[in-house]
């Protein structure tokens, strides 16, 4: 039997103490019981649910439990996405209150802006590493210019099969500057410890975004937004990446999530 503030973890208690026991599931001890524990133990992920999320990297629940809501939603919808952040949460029963419709009006915008990409294989190449981190950059950035936002903070998410991390760090200047993104996950990167492990996965997302309404007073930056502005022009009207980073020609952003 297993007893817990949502029905879904008191079930996986319950699958936990089979055939028989007593399992009281906690804020306190959530982590230590889901550490290393398989996704299909939890109810609603089946098979085929269980193998898109092992192409994410994710093969354990503490895994699932760090995943960033925008990689979940991203990848499996909004409705789906947002379960799998919650499911293994003690505050699940909140996520009703939370996915109600409001008025557009009312619509503050999104929360973060984030892309994904899953790697073909592990790989701790730190070129390959790098190169896929500097085409996600790119393409927050330009879904932000695209959206009219600037954000302080860039999280930084990578996956393997053994672990699943996330990282984040907030600045006193917004940016909607792909270079800038690259710069700043690029140094959130290379404070985590271990990368020689190897990465399956990795996400980058701006948060903390504000409207970007205001005018730059230095005047190289001015000339780096007029760059920016016309590149985005161009893609526009030519299709996306006619213009990009010749670092990048090499890799294909359609693959990318």
């Amino acid at each position: 039997m297993g007893i817990a503030p949502t029905w879904i973890l008191a079930k996986l208690g319950t699958k936990i103490r089979k055939p028989d026991g007593l399992i009281l599931i906690n804020d306190t001890n959530l982590d230590t019981i889901i550490k290393g524990l398989p996704i299909e133990k939890i109810c609603g992920i089946g098979p085929a649910l269980a193998a898109r999320l092992q192409t994410l990297g994710i093969f354990t629940c503490d895994q699932l439990k760090a995943a960033p809501e925008n990689i979940l939603t991203d990848n499996f919808g909004q409705s789906t996405g947002r379960w799998m952040y919650q499911v293994l949460r003690t505050e699940l029963s909140r996520f009703d209150l939370e996915n109600k419709v409001e008025p557009y009006t009312q619509n503050p915008g999104p929360k973060s802006i984030g892309h994904s990409y899953t790697l073909p294989r592990e790989t701790r190449d730190k070129n390959v590493i790098l190169a896929w981190l500097r085409m996600l950059s790119e393409m927050v950035a330009e879904r932000a210019r695209k959206g009219g936002w600037t954000g302080r903070t860039v999280s930084l998410w990578t996956s393997s099969k053994n672990e699943s991390s996330i990282r984040q760090k907030t600045y006193g200047l917004p940016t909607n500057d792909g270079w800038e993104i690259f710069t700043r996950s690029r140094a959130i990167l290379s404070q985590k410890k271990g990368i020689i492990s190897g990465v399956r996965a990795l996400g980058v997302s701006l948060s903390g975004l504000i409207s970007d309404c205001a005018l730059s007073l230095l005047t190289e930056q001015k000339k780096r937004e007029a760059l920016l502005c016309a590149m985005d022009q161009v893609n526009a009207r030519y299709g996306d990446w006619t213009l990009s980073p010749a670092v990048l020609s090499h890799i294909n952003p359609r693959n990318t999530n």
